[in-house]
């Protein structure tokens, strides 16, 4: 192809599955979690969840906060990243030195360059319940593995103030991210978006949009985390609905910012056809950037891959899963960490090789955090770790600079 392409390797710090004490915040997604995990809730603290393992020894790196690194990771040594090489972080980069990303037809551009990015999610970095002191250990570690972005979720309850101070360390370790501005899951039906939620999320996204439009360091405005019609059984008149509301946030958001990309942040085409047009629809309208498709590793999506083929617009894979772990976090099988970072490394290959823009993977395992009432832990049956060989694949495909081998730029 011979063109030259940015790439970046995403860290989705939001999505799917974390065990974690629950202290007023969504923190995790009933999809991903047994029935023995306490499901996540809006409303008072539901207690803790003690995962029925030892702790392991915390391992420090210079300059980085505290990590805990699982018993199974192997012995740490002083370098933070896995490969062994240190990260190259630019203390004095100013906003003005780190390009906008924008959507040209069916591709991201950065600097004059195309943009292709892969990664994993970390939905809780900017939740009340995550220490602030942790965060900056957060980033830097993934910025030592060559990760240069995060999608996070930016709910109308967080700090604004400390959402800003996080876009301060993106542009210190050069690390950028997609933010999702809310969670479909729980107390959500048709009427939500029709009423009183609906216009509490337009204020919310105005606020959000207005303040950091100006911050190169985001790379989507994604409306929702996973929006649906499941509790109408995908009935016409709440898929009617649902365009309506993706078509009202997303206006609302491109009079604010016109050009950076947005997503709506769906799951999947659907099962029927009502709702396989309902997402092509949705995906057609002028205000929407991106074709949005969550799926397990393995599984092509074919019907998300053609809608985007058809509309122009690049794909975004805002969440692959692969089990590792079972519901106490430890590994299935000796073997299953080594094997998930092959089974990613060749889905990943097999998505550029279709054209896919951005490629994320769910979800990113901190550990065990102390609080004064105790320990809380993040960590999830599809979760990696800090030392996970998958980070390596990543940071082998981002080295390689491989070529998104769909079309070349229109413009």
């Amino acid at each position: 192809m011979g063109k030259k392409i940015t790439t970046v390797v995403l860290l989705c710090i939001i999505g799917m599955g974390l065990a974690t004490t629950v202290l007023g915040e969504p923190l995790l997604d009933s999809k991903m979690y047994s029935p023995a995990y306490p499901g996540p809730n809006e409303g008072p603290a539901s207690g803790i969840y003690p995962l029925p393992f030892t702790l392991p020894t915390p391992a420090t790196s210079p300059g980085l906060a505290t990590l805990y690194i699982p018993y199974w990771a192997g012995p740490v040594t002083t370098a933070p990243s896995s490969s062994g090489s240190q990260s190259q972080v630019d203390t004095t980069k100013s906003a003005s030195q780190m390009g906008y990303v924008t959507r040209q037809g069916d591709q991201f551009w950065c600097d004059g360059q195309p943009f292709t990015f892969a990664g994993i999610c970390i939905h809780y970095l900017s939740a009340p319940s995550f220490p602030e002191e942790e965060v900056e250990g957060v980033v830097a570690y993934l910025a030592s593995e060559g990760v240069t972005a995060i999608r996070l979720w930016l709910l109308s309850s967080y700090d604004m103030d400390r959402f800003e101070r996080l876009l301060d360390l993106g542009r210190r370790y050069d690390m950028r991210f997609v933010v999702t501005l809310v969670d479909y899951y729980f107390h959500k039906d048709v009427s939500w978006f029709k009423g009183e939620g609906r216009n509490e999320y337009l204020e919310h996204a105005r606020c959000v949009v207005t303040r950091f439009r100006d911050r190169p360091e985001i790379i989507i405005w994604e409306l929702m985390n996973e929006p649906g019609c499941g509790p109408e059984g995908g009935s016409q008149s709440c898929l009617d609905t649902l365009y309506r509301w993706v078509a009202a946030a997303s206006a609302e958001i491109k009079v604010l910012d016109p050009d950076r990309p947005v997503s709506i942040g769906t799951m999947q085409a659907g099962w029927t056809e009502v709702e396989k047009h309902n997402y092509y629809r949705m995906h057609a309208l002028d205000t929407i950037d991106v074709v949005s498709v969550h799926k397990r590793a393995s599984r092509r999506p074919q019907p998300e891959l053609d809608t985007a083929q058809q509309l122009g617009k690049p794909v975004l894979i805002g969440e692959v899963w692969s089990q590792a772990y079972k519901d106490n976090c430890r590994p299935l099988t000796s073997t299953a960490i080594q094997e998930r970072a092959r089974k990613i490394e060749a889905d990943l290959m097999r998505c550029l090789e279709d054209g896919v823009d951005g490629y994320l993977l769910w979800n990113y395992s901190h550990g065990a955090v102390e609080k004064g009432n105790g320990k809380e832990y993040f960590c999830s049956i599809y979760g990696y770790f800090p030392g996970d060989p998958t980070f390596a694949a990543l940071r082998q495909w981002q080295e390689k600079n491989v070529p998104s081998t769909h079309r070349e730029n229109p413009y």
